[in-house]
């Protein structure tokens, strides 16, 4: 490598000095308000919620065989809750319903970790 291209790489190093700030104080009224306001601009905020009905384990061949017909025995028995999740985790329990024409669940349990 040529001297020059070695003199091309050489930074300046500049000393850097603390800076003492004074930490700001919310107002009462703003630490009181700030939960309720942070609910209020999240509430609109869409997101994908799943229910569950169960899981299996199979394999790979019985999935490469699969056709119409096939069943899938799930862990979940007829009379146990299905999960109600957002971002997998599980935000409350509930059972099957039909809601017209369609499936529904009616929550029967939410988490308590929810913040209520």
């Amino acid at each position: 490598m040529s001297t020059s291209m070695k003199n091309e790489h050489i930074e300046t190093v500049q000393t850097l000095h603390a800076v003492d700030l004074t930490p700001l104080q919310p107002v009462a009224s703003e630490v009181a308000a700030a939960p309720s306001l942070r609910m209020a601009a999240l509430a609109g905020v869409k997101t994908q919620v799943q229910v569950i009905a169960g899981h299996v384990t199979t394999t790979i061949g019985e999935i490469l065989n699969l056709k119409e017909g096939t069943v899938f025995k799930l862990d979940t028995q007829l009379n146990a809750p299905f999960d109600i999740m957002v971002n997998d985790n599980v935000i409350a329990r509930g059972e099957l319903v039909a809601v017209g024409d369609h499936f529904g669940v009616c929550v029967t349990h939410v988490q308590a970790a929810l913040g209520r």
